[in-house]
C-alpha cells in the first residue's frame, strides 16, 4: 500500500479499527467511516520491507464505499469540509488559549506556534499530542464544527495526563469569562 502511494500521489487514508477488531484482524474488521487523509512527506524503507512514514494531515473524509481488497483495503471517500466556527463571544480567546497550551506541549519548547492557525487546526494538533484514548481522538476527527471540537478538546485536556498545573491554570484562564458562555434565561 505504501509503495503504491509513493509511486502515485503520495496520498493515504488512515482509518481507525472499530472495537473488537482483534477477533478479525487478519480479515477485514470494521473501521470508522470518518478517516484522515494525509500526504507522505518522508519515507524510509526498513530492511524487512516495511516503511516508516511521516504523514502531513490534509483533510477529513468519509468512506462512501469499501472496494474489494487488492491486495489491501481500499475505499472511495468524500472529502469533508470544516464548518465555519460559530461566532461566539470569547471564541478567539479560546483559540489563543488552546494555542498557548499547544505551544507548551511541543517537544521543542522554543519553537513558536504559528498564531495564524485556525481553532480547528489547533484542536487537531492537541488531539495528536495528548495522551488520551484513541476513541477520543476519533471523536475530535469526526467533529466538523470548530467550536464543538474546541469544547471536546478542552474536556480531553482536563482528563489528560499532560494536564499539569501550567496547563490546567492556562485552561482555567481560557474558561474564565470566555467560552462557552454561561447559560442565561434568554
Amino acid at each position: 500500500m505504501v509503495a503504491d502511494a509513493l509511486q502515485g500521489d503520495r496520498l493515504i487514508a488512515m482509518a481507525l479499527l472499530k472495537p473488537g477488531w482483534e477477533k478479525d484482524y487478519e480479515g477485514a474488521p470494521p473501521v470508522h467511516d470518518v478517516v484522515g487523509v494525509g500526504r507522505i512527506l518522508r519515507d524510509e524503507k526498513t530492511e524487512d520491507g516495511r516503511y516508516n512514514i511521516l504523514l502531513e494531515g490534509l483533510s477529513r473524509a468519509r468512506i462512501e464505499e469499501l472496494l474489494p481488497p487488492n491486495p489491501y483495503r481500499r475505499a472511495k471517500v468524500r472529502v469533508l469540509s470544516e464548518a465555519l466556527a460559530k461566532e461566539t463571544p470569547g471564541l478567539d480567546r479560546v483559540r489563543l488559549g488552546l494555542l498557548a497550551i499547544y505551544a507548551s506541549l511541543l517537544r521543542e519548547p522554543h519553537a513558536p506556534a504559528p498564531h495564524s492557525m485556525s481553532l480547528g487546526t489547533i484542536c487537531d494538533l492537541l488531539a495528536a499530542l495528548l495522551d488520551v484514548e484513541v476513541t477520543e481522538k476519533q471523536a475530535i476527527l469526526e467533529e466538523l464544527e470548530p467550536s464543538a471540537r474546541a469544547a471536546r478538546t478542552i474536556e480531553m485536556i482536563k482528563r489528560s495526563p499532560h494536564a499539569a498545573r501550567p496547563v490546567i491554570s492556562g485552561l482555567r484562564d481560557i474558561l474564565k469569562n470566555a467560552w462557552p458562555p454561561d447559560s442565561s434565561s434568554n
